[in-house]
């Protein structure tokens, strides 16, 4: 996950405690409203000034928003560790077409030099 996505996904969460609407967020931060779905759809980089603006709209501070968005980083990147070591751990539960390979005990037997 990048900083935008993480930085839009704290916006959410942001926006979801405010209970603020697009269009109210939109009025109250003087970031137009397209923009700020592009903002909370990752769609596009977070220019400071919009950044700072959108947190004030919200009642939070830009450094907030920030841990908010590294904690999440943080998060996802855990679950993408665990998922990939639970995979290693049991490549049977997860039917990867390598571990469906008809020669594959036939390769295990072939003598390597």
């Amino acid at each position: 996950m990048d900083i935008n996505e993480a930085t839009a996904k704290a916006l959410q969460a942001a926006r979801a405690v405010s209970g603020l609407t697009f269009e109210e967020l939109s009025a109250k931060s003087g970031v137009p409203v397209q923009t700020i779905y592009r903002i909370f759809g990752a769609k596009r980089d977070i220019k400071l000034p919009q950044l700072y603006a959108l947190a004030q709209a919200l009642g939070i501070t830009v450094v907030e928003l920030m841990e908010d968005a590294e904690r999440i980083r943080q998060r996802a990147r855990r679950a993408d560790e665990q998922l990939a070591d639970d995979i290693a751990s049991n490549p049977d539960l997860y039917g990867l077409a390598a571990n469906q390979d008809k020669n594959k005990e036939l390769e295990a037997e072939t003598p390597r030099d």
